[in-house]
């Protein structure tokens, strides 16, 4: 004897549909102790962007990193200091009207 299907969902029961969650952010003390130097996606994960927004950035020199072999890698300090940076620079083209 198998359960009664709900109304509304075909031959499915409740145990056969999937439920999509999404991730919860991670807690303030892992993103705290993330490792000094990354890799791309540790860093677009920091970042909260992308793979693909963070190699377009590289393309157009618009992020620090450094290559180390043949892989991208980005420190997480010089990251935090670009961010400030781009953050002042957001906030004074807004109080100049741009």
């Amino acid at each position: 004897m198998g359960a009664e299907p709900i109304k509304g969902l075909g031959n499915r029961t409740p145990m056969m549909i999937e439920r999509r969650r999404t991730p919860a952010p991670e807690p303030a003390s892992r993103l705290m102790h993330r490792p000094e130097v990354m890799d791309v996606r540790a860093a677009a994960d920091y970042l909260g962007v992308s793979c693909d927004t963070l190699y377009k950035y590289l393309s157009e020199d618009r992020i620090p990193a450094f290559k180390l072999g043949n892989r991208w890698r980005f420190k997480k300090t010089v990251l935090d200091q670009w961010m400030e940076s781009e953050s002042r620079k957001g906030t004074t083209a807004k109080a100049e009207g741009h």
